[in-house]
């Protein structure tokens, strides 16, 4: 195949997403060329294969159980604000905290309670932190920043996250693909150290909550950033969603007794999977452990029980399963993005796209520049997009299958494309985090990016740094 036709679909799908922020069209096109090009320019033959990468991509057993996860995961978070439990927590910290300090402070008390799924944590933090804020008078952007840039710990954290799920699905058949016997769950946890944008937000964010350090101004923004109507998230959609609709009274119960289960059934049923394929050691568990069904079964699990807890509270059966098939609902973008990602690789495949990527960055380009460019062209286009999620769709197997050909550090490599993915959720104005955040604490989205933007250009700058570094030192 030659190199520029084996190209196109990749670098059209780059190209529409940018200009239209439209993701999932943009894939799709992507593919649509593909699927015409391997066809040799046969419009039917080209439908034919399109239809199969399409159905042979959604019905793997494997990638059909990170699309149940995601759904139902969806459903337990929306599920979970109408117990009563975030109102509980709000009273009980409100009730303790009374200073400015104490307000930010109660962003990171709530986050065992909520890191579950991002845009849950955001509203959650934003409602409590925002009523012990009020009475001290404190600074709204200083908190709004604290709870945006905290939440970039979330992809730090190895497990019950919706980002597992998400990450280990685009990865697990990018390997097989490219025969890694890493399993997919160890790569991401050795990648997690290499994150470095993430973790200087979330750096940036503690010194933010425990010091007075004034807030950095190393410049304004001369030119006018692009309003969040005109991408894929609107403030309209973030002021639907930044409240709670909870049915019953303050119980604390009912948020911690469904978090506990989650969390201890997760790693119950991954160290059930590691032993029963023969793991003998915690290492091998961990190895051999079938990471993608212990985390599909300890959410049916988590999902049954908080719904039957509720029941018994007399939630009634209607308002529970709006919220479930709402909460699904929510999880239909990503999951229509990942479908089309495990697409694009089944054409990839038969493109030899794998192959044509590797020589040709290998041939151009110093290996030890790798992880530098893939961070800064996936930071670049998360920010332009404003998804970090349909990021690291788009640029994880050019960028595994180079590290495989080039023989780069695996680890690092996935830690830069997920670093430069978390940009556009931390400090584009069309990310959702910065809406919803905004949103919640009612100030205005271009306010609060220009208030994150000189820490998130300082952070993307150290990450670079790092990134440079780590290519020729590891």
């Amino acid at each position: 195949m030659d190199i520029i036709l084996g190209l196109i679909p990749f670098l059209s799908i780059i190209a529409f997403s940018v200009l239209t922020r439209w993701i999932i069209p943009s894939i799709i096109l992507g593919l649509m060329i593909g699927a015409y090009l391997k066809a040799e320019h046969n419009v039917f033959n080209a439908l034919d294969l399109f239809s199969s990468y399409i159905t042979g991509a959604i019905t793997d057993e494997s990638n059909a159980i990170i699309l149940v996860f995601l759904f139902g995961f969806g459903a337990l978070s929306e599920i979970f604000k109408l117990g009563g439990g975030i109102s509980a927590f709000a009273t009980l910290v409100a009730g303790r905290l009374h200073s400015e300090r104490s307000a930010y402070l109660s962003v990171w008390l709530i986050s065992p309670f909520t890191f579950l799924d991002c845009c849950f944590r955001v509203i959650a933090s934003g409602i409590i932190s925002k009523a012990v804020l009020e009475r001290t008078k404190g600074s709204k952007d200083r908190l709004a920043f604290i709870i945006n840039s905290s939440s970039q710990l979330i992809p730090l954290i190895p497990f019950a996250t919706t980002y597992i799920g998400y990450i280990l699905g685009l990865l697990m058949p990018m390997l097989l693909q490219l025969n890694v016997s890493t399993s997919p769950y160890t790569l991401y946890i050795q990648s997690i150290p290499y994150n470095f944008y993430s973790i200087m937000m979330v750096l940036f964010s503690v010194m933010m909550t425990f010091t007075d350090i004034k807030p950095l101004q190393l410049f304004q923004p001369a030119y006018k950033p692009i309003l969040p109507e005109q991408g894929e998230h609107s403030p309209n959609e973030a002021e639907h969603q930044h409240t709670f609709e909870e049915k019953l009274p303050p119980r604390l119960f009912n948020l911690i007794l469904p978090l506990l289960t989650m969390i201890s059934s997760l790693f119950y049923l991954v160290w059930r999977s590691g032993v029963s394929r023969g793991g003998t050691s915690i290492s091998q568990v961990l190895i051999f452990a079938d990471y993608e069904l212990a985390v599909l079964n300890a959410t049916i699990i988590t999902l049954s029980l908080t719904v039957l807890l509720y029941l018994i509270q007399k939630i009634s059966a209607k308002s529970l399963e709006k919220a479930f098939f709402a909460g699904g609902v929510e999880m239909l973008p990503p999951i229509l993005i990942i479908s089309l990602a495990w697409a694009m690789i089944l054409l990839s495949r038969d493109l030899e796209f794998y192959d044509i990527t590797a020589n040709l960055f290998n041939t151009y380009l110093p290996h030890q520049l790798l992880p530098l460019l893939f961070f800064l062209a996936s930071g670049i286009t998360s920010y332009l997009i404003g998804s970090s999620w349909a990021t690291w769709a788009l640029f994880l197997p050019v960028a595994l299958s180079t590290a495989v050909a080039a023989d780069v550090n695996l680890p690092l490599i996935l830690g830069s494309v997920m670093a430069g993915g978390s940009v556009g959720d931390s400090i584009s104005p069309l990310g959702e985090d910065p809406i919803l955040v905004a949103s919640t604490l009612n100030i205005p989205v271009l306010d609060h990016i220009r208030y994150c933007l000189p820490y998130g250009s300082l952070a993307f700058g150290i990450a670079a740094a790092g990134y440079l570094a780590a290519g020729y030192l590891l």
